[in-house]
């Protein structure tokens, strides 16, 4: 492997923890949103829905094992898990406390006490997490573009397509909410022409046109929501078909591209 291989393959327990948590949020944001402004209200709930605390807290654990390769991604790691130490456990028992209606019991006695504790520990984790999110992009995306300029150097044509399309699309999807629609409407149009253009045998990559289709009905999922009322629903659908566009990513040797 290449150093830059060795230093993505370090990251990539990182990456899949976050992407794998933050995916949550947004799938499940139509009942996670309203639970954290009821609380917030001091509004009584008789549903509870919190993020993925545990799964980040096992990921990252797990990860843990070996170093990012990164020491301020490491840091900021501990310091995620520090809070989750808490909070993990907290939100356990608020799932339990209203999966089985305790509420009623108690006239939501432990409930409010469950909620000033859980308000406390969140705005520590934001804080905490959103350290350690933009950690993970920043230097995903500096490998990114060192493996961008290794293969431009090495002249595989393909693979520096294969690569721009993928950039191009995380840059679309990120700016969805403060972009502007007619840059990122001339955004996908590139992108969809550098698509078409990216032919590859079948033998050598077989994923590729899972890829492709994949990327197209993402597309259309962005335009949609953008020339849309660009609802939860919308915006979920975005990202669902974004995340099948990774999956298929992943299983792509950049390195078969151009053989």
């Amino acid at each position: 492997l290449s150093g830059i291989d060795k230093k993505s393959n370090a990251l990539a327990p990182y990456v899949k923890a976050k992407n794998d948590f933050d995916g949550k949020n947004v799938t499940f944001a139509y009942a996670i949103d309203p639970a954290l402004q009821k609380m917030k209200n001091g509004e009584p709930l008789t549903v509870l829905m919190l993020p993925g605390y545990k799964d980040l807290q096992q990921n990252l654990t797990q990860a843990k094992s070996k170093s990012s390769g990164f020491q301020d991604i490491d840091q900021s790691r501990d310091a995620v898990l520090e809070i989750l130490n808490d909070l993990a456990p907290l939100a356990e028992k608020m799932d339990s406390y209203y999966s089985t209606k305790e509420y009623a019991a108690d006239q939501y006695v432990k409930g409010a006490e469950y909620t000033g504790q859980y308000l406390a520990l969140k705005e520590k984790f934001d804080q905490a997490y959103d350290q350690f999110d933009n950690l993970v992009r920043q230097h995903s995306e500096e490998l990114r573009e060192q493996e961008l300029e290794a293969l431009k150097k090495a002249n595989k044509v393909k693979a520096v397509a294969f690569m721009e399309i993928n950039r191009d699309l995380r840059t679309v999807v990120d700016s969805l909410d403060n972009g502007d629609d007619q840059k990122i409407n001339d955004q996908l149009s590139s992108i969809s022409d550098k698509l078409s253009k990216l032919n590859v045998s079948k033998e050598k990559v077989s994923r590729i046109e899972f890829y492709k289709g994949d990327m197209n009905r993402c597309i259309g999922a962005i335009r949609t929501y953008l020339g849309g009322n660009r609802d939860s629903r919308s915006y979920n659908e975005v990202i669902e078909r974004y995340n099948e566009v990774i999956t298929d990513i992943n299983h792509i040797d950049t390195g078969d591209l151009d053989k």
